[in-house]
């Protein structure tokens, strides 16, 4: 399995040693990132945090296609 990593530009460097973005095989893991809408609020469904996260953030493109 083929793991990349990311780092998303213009965003803080990590103080530890971990990336903004990991993709393993058809798993996507964003560090840092939450899916809170421009209000404030926090949808309980988990597919419209994710989505909120990614409409907000910049992704690197191969990620973005991967989800």
């Amino acid at each position: 399995m083929t793991i990349e990593r990311f780092m998303v530009p213009g965003e803080m460097e990590p103080v530890s040693h971990y990336c903004h973005v990991v993709k393993a095989g058809d798993h996507i893991w964003l560090s840092g990132m939450v899916g809170v809408a421009a209000d404030g609020s926090m949808p309980e469904d988990t597919a419209e945090q994710f989505q909120i996260a990614l409409d907000t953030r910049p992704v690197p493109a191969p990620c973005r296609r991967a989800a």
